[in-house]
């Protein structure tokens, strides 16, 4: 009997130290690894990656393309992210620090260059249920107009990515998304 409380105990063990590392440690890698490639003081603004940066980061992209990212910080209140993109094919997505993808967005959905997102943290249930039960709860959202994300976490990411693929416009396109904000909303 002492054998087998011993061995319960040591499955038991590994599932929990193997469950801590599949569903934490993967956004604390990417989020320590973020603020390695970037610094510290990448809060809450609108980045350019250099080259170098983007194939850390993003292997996928080429280092030729160009990359803005931004991560956000919800404790403090909402974000606004406003891009200006030149014409032609661009990404912008949004990630939790766990980098679950909570939007995305094309040039052909979005079917304008310049656009606005109000960024928010979505409430939890117990916030839920209260504004269902208070008077006129969801008849004021209705008045807002926008777009407008609402994220499970308080920390991620916001990345436009626009592909390059001809070296002529490469400055062209980086003066256009240099203009590409992302800043607390008052």
């Amino acid at each position: 009997m002492g054998r087998f409380y011993w061995f319960l105990l040591f499955i038991a063990a590994a599932i929990a130290t193997h469950a801590a590392y599949v569903l934490y440690y993967p956004g604390y890698n990417f989020d320590s690894k973020l603020e390695a490639t970037v610094g510290v003081e990448s809060r809450n603004r609108m980045i350019l990656l250099t080259p170098a940066q983007v194939g850390k980061l993003f292997p996928a992209y080429a280092t030729s393309d160009i990359v803005a990212m931004c991560r956000y910080e919800l404790s403090q209140g909402p974000m606004q992210l406003s891009a200006k993109l030149p014409r032609g094919y661009w990404t912008f997505s949004i990630f939790t620090v766990k980098g679950r993808q909570v939007y995305s967005l094309t040039d052909a959905q979005a079917g304008e260059s310049n656009f606005t997102v109000d960024l928010l943290q979505a409430p939890d249930l117990i916030a839920q249920l209260k504004g269902a039960l208070d008077e006129g709860g969801d008849a004021e959202a209705i008045n807002e107009v926008g777009w407008k994300v609402e994220t499970p976490d308080s920390r991620g990411i916001a990345v436009i990515w626009v592909p390059v693929a001809d070296p002529i416009f490469r400055s062209a396109t980086l003066n256009a998304v240099r203009n590409s904000k992302c800043e607390r909303k008052s």
